[in-house]
């Protein structure tokens, strides 16, 4: 069965954003590198979202991700999958360093900067400088409108706790973040100073050892990661694929993503951050954004973080508009990951139940490892017909034995 088939497609592909000669790769380096955990199991298991929505172009992705059971899950969903021709896949370290010099030189896709000694810079397609100066949480003013810019301030280490002092009296609070041209992935690197006396217990925590930015903390009722694609395919083209309402525990740890028609950000704020987008793809950055931004209670808007990457959000974001012509435009959806415990067998028919009954939408499979306890991980879109029915779903999975 090939993409062209698939009944529910996505509303962008990467071909839609690449030209076919490149190689895309959504994992981090198997080596430390930044603030990034260094467990390679951990970061296998986040790759392979991007299988559901290559559009032919080639993808790096680890041989756990193209399990014929989970390929099966996925197509009986009715999403596409990418062929196998398409796909490099490695097993381990070594066979992963081996493709990516296997790419040709310029071609690399890479959304995790990687140790200089491990790749050099001629093998990226966008510039190191450019890739590395949007996650270095220091530079986010250059890149953002000032309107839209909260209050921070980079200071050393050792001024830190002097520097803070402002935010802290105004706030009782504020969020710390590390510095640098190295990758931080999801909410890593952040800490919250939520009293402060706490101050220094929360910076002897944060990750790394140059300056830090001191931000102010805001009372945001709710946040969003607002998806672009900044197209080399299309000149000057900007596509936004939507917003995705965080779930964030103590504003700075990702829990998972929410998408509620009648929640969204206004379009003030939708035309101002694309216009960011904007700026960022005329200053040589092409491919797939993400952009963090706090609603504020006064229903402003502060942009807290640029992700020039895949984000939690993209691929299901991408579906969103085909599972709402599907299902109903009002019904809401929720990025959901499962387990399936190997002591539970019959977790795969019961999958296959919840998937005929169009409440669940499989987008990535990873098999696990002999040696653990689930058979597979399983991403996947949940819907239903209110938060409250959301949550009741949950509880429902949970019955049946699936482990979130």
């Amino acid at each position: 069965m090939g993409c062209e088939q698939s009944e529910i497609v996505p509303s962008v592909t990467l071909a839609d954003v690449y030209r076919d000669t490149r190689v895309v790769n959504d994992r981090p380096s198997f080596r430390p590198f930044g603030v990034m955990g260094d467990d390679p199991i951990v970061w296998t298991a986040r790759s392979g979202s991007l299988l559901t929505m290559t559009g032919g172009v080639i993808l790096i992705a680890p041989e756990v991700t193209m399990d014929p059971a989970g390929e099966a899950l996925i197509r009986s969903a009715g999403l596409p999958f990418a062929d196998r021709d398409r796909v490099w896949t490695y097993r381990d370290a070594d066979e992963y360093r081996n493709l990516l010099q296997q790419a040709p030189d310029g071609e690399l896709v890479l959304y995790h900067l990687h140790p200089p000694e491990e790749l050099p810079a001629g093998k990226y397609w966008i510039a190191p400088a450019i890739a590395g100066s949007l996650i270095n949480k220091a530079d986010l003013a250059q890149w953002i409108p000032s309107t839209l810019c909260p209050d921070r301030v980079v200071a050393s280490r050792a001024d830190a706790g002097q520097t803070a002092q402002p935010f802290l009296q105004a706030d009782g609070r504020c969020v710390l973040k590390t510095t640098g041209a190295v990758p931080t992935g999801g909410g890593m690197g952040v800490e919250q100073v939520s009293h402060p006396d706490a101050f220094n217990e929360s910076l002897a925590r944060l990750t790394g050892d140059g300056p830090v930015v001191i931000e102010r903390w805001y009372a945001s009722p709710y946040s969003f990661c607002m998806n672009f694609a900044l197209c080399e395919t299309m000149p000057h083209q900007v596509i936004y694929l939507g917003a995705a309402e965080q779930i964030i525990h103590d504003q700075v740890k990702f829990k998972g993503n929410i998408f509620d028609p009648a929640r969204q950000p206004s379009p003030e704020i939708i035309q101002a951050v694309t216009g960011t987008a904007m700026g960022i793809l005329a200053r040589g950055y092409t491919g797939l954004l993400g952009i963090d931004v706090l609603i504020l209670e006064d229903q402003s808007g502060r942009i807290v973080d640029i992700n020039p990457r895949l984000n939690a959000s993209t691929v299901a974001l991408a579906y969103v508009p085909a599972l709402r012509k599907k299902l109903g435009a009002q019904v809401l959806l929720e990025t959901v990951t499962l387990f399936l415990p190997r002591n539970r067998p019959g977790l795969l028919r019961a999958m296959e139940h919840e998937i005929r009954a169009q409440r669940l939408f499989p987008y990535r499979w990873t098999s696990c490892s002999e040696r653990d306890p689930h058979l597979g991980k399983v991403l996947a879109i949940a819907a239903g017909e209110s938060r409250e029915a959301l949550s009741a779903y949950a509880g429902h999975r949970h019955r049946l034995g699936f482990v979130s």
